[in-house]
C-alpha cells in the first residue's frame, strides 16, 4: 500500500510540466502571454541589424573609402591620420594611454613605421585589431577593407588626389561661400566706383551660385540612400512565427522580447524589403543559425521522421483500440455460452418451469395492463 501511495505522488509531481524535473516551474518554461507583452517598437529606419559574421550592408556611401574612413578610423587616427583624433586624445588625457610604446600602436599613419607596412600588413591589422583598435572584420566588408586601405595608402600616405574622393560641396557650404566672397568683393569695388564694379559683382555672384546650384543637386543626387524599400508586415509576421529564439526556451522570435529576437525581427523585415521570398528569408537564417531555428521541421531526409511518426502513432492507437474492444466483445460472449453450456442436465426442467413461470407471469402482467 505505502508503495502505491508513492508511485501516486511521484506520478502527480512529474505531471505538473513537460520537462522531466521542473523547479520552480511557476518562474521557468512559462508559455508567452501577449496581454503581458508590451507593444512592439519599431526599430529606428536608420538602424542595420547585425548578428553573425556577415553583417548587411547600406548601399550609400559604399564605394567611398573616404567615406569608411571618416566614420570608423578618424575618430583616434584624425582626419589627415596624424593621430590627433578627438577620442585618442581624450584616451591619453584622461586615461593616460600610451600610443609610442609599440611600433604597431603609433596611431600616425605617415609615420615611417605605418607607412612601412605592406598591404597584407595593414589588412591584418584591420581584420585583427590592435589594443584599443577594435577588429574591423565584423564592422566591414572585405570589399570596404579594400577601399579604407586604398584611401589609406594612396590619400593619406603618397598624397594621390584620386584616391581622397573629395566629396562636392553642399547648397548650404555653397551660400555660406557665396557670402563670404560677396563681402570681399564689396570691399574691394565699393558701389561709388561705377557701374563697373555692380557689374563685375553681379557677374561673379551669379556665376558662383550657377556652378555651386549645379554642383550641390549632383551630390544630391550621388549616395544618397531613399527611402527604405516597402515590405508586407503580414508576410513578415508569419515569417517571425516560423523562426525559433536561439536562447529562448520553445518561443519564436514572434513571442520573445529579448535583444536577439528582435535583431531577428528587423532581419527579416531587412531582407523582405530587399526582396526576398519566404523562402529565401528561411534558407538565410538557416545557414546561420541551423536547420533548427526553423520551428517546423523540413519535410525530407531524417527530419522525415518527425511528419510520419505523429500518424503512424495515431493510426496504431486507433487500430489497437479497435482490435481491444473486439476482443473484449468476444471474450463476452464466450464466457456467457460458456456459463450456459456448464448448467447441470438435471437441474434443466427446473429451469425451463422457471422460464415458463416467467412468461405467465409478464403475460399476465400485460394483460391487466390492456383491461
Amino acid at each position: 500500500m505505502a508503495a502505491l501511495v508513492a508511485v501516486g505522488i511521484l506520478s502527480a509531481g512529474c505531471s505538473q510540466g513537460a520537462y522531466p524535473l521542473d523547479i520552480f516551474y511557476e518562474m521557468h518554461y512559462q508559455p508567452s502571454y501577449r496581454v503581458h507583452e508590451p507593444p512592439r517598437l519599431s526599430p529606428p529606419e536608420s538602424a542595420v541589424p547585425w548578428y553573425g559574421s556577415t553583417p548587411p550592408q547600406p548601399t550609400s556611401f559604399a564605394g567611398s573609402g573616404k567615406h569608411l574612413f571618416e566614420v570608423n578610423c578618424v575618430m583616434c587616427h584624425g582626419a589627415a591620420g596624424q593621430g590627433d583624433g578627438p577620442v585618442l586624445a581624450r584616451m591619453a588625457v584622461d586615461y593616460g594611454y600610451r600610443t609610442t610604446d609599440a611600433p604597431l600602436l603609433n596611431p600616425i599613419l605617415t609615420s615611417p613605421v605605418a607607412t612601412g607596412l605592406d598591404r597584407d600588413a595593414l589588412r591584418g591589422v584591420l581584420n585583427g585589431g590592435v589594443n584599443v583598435m577594435p577588429n574591423f572584420s565584423k564592422l566591414l566588408t572585405p570589399d570596404q577593407i579594400e577601399l579604407v586601405l586604398d584611401y589609406v595608402q594612396g590619400c593619406i600616405q603618397q598624397g594621390d588626389a584620386a584616391a581622397c574622393h573629395i566629396e562636392l560641396r553642399s547648397p548650404r557650404s555653397a551660400g555660406a561661400i557665396c557670402v563670404s566672397l560677396a563681402r570681399v568683393i564689396y570691399e574691394a569695388f565699393s558701389w561709388h566706383r561705377g557701374v563697373l564694379g555692380a557689374g563685375l559683382l553681379v557677374a561673379i555672384l551669379a556665376g558662383v551660385a550657377m556652378g555651386y546650384a549645379g554642383g550641390a543637386v549632383f551630390a544630391q543626387s550621388d549616395g544618397v540612400e531613399g527611402a527604405p524599400a516597402a515590405y508586407d508586415e503580414a508576410e513578415a509576421q508569419a515569417i517571425d512565427r516560423m523562426l525559433m529564439c536561439p536562447v529562448c526556451p520553445a518561443e519564436s522570435i514572434d513571442q520573445a522580447q529579448v535583444p536577439l529576437a528582435r535583431q531577428m525581427r528587423a532581419q527579416v523585415r531587412q531582407l523582405l524589403g530587399d526582396g526576398a521570398s519566404r523562402d529565401e528569408v528561411l534558407d538565410w537564417f538557416k545557414a546561420r543559425y541551423g536547420p533548427s531555428i526553423v520551428a517546423e521541421p523540413p519535410r525530407s531526409g531524417f527530419n522525415l521522421i518527425a511528419w510520419i511518426v505523429p500518424g503512424v502513432a495515431l493510426i496504431a492507437g486507433l487500430a489497437g483500440g479497435v482490435l481491444a474492444l473486439l476482443s473484449m466483445r468476444r471474450r463476452t460472449d464466450d464466457e456467457t455460452a460458456s456459463n450456459l453450456s456448464d448448467v447441470d442436465p438435471a437441474l434443466q426442467p427446473y429451469l425451463a418451469a422457471v422460464d415458463r413461470d416467467l412468461a405467465l407471469d409478464a403475460g399476465d402482467r400485460e394483460g391487466r395492463n390492456d383491461g
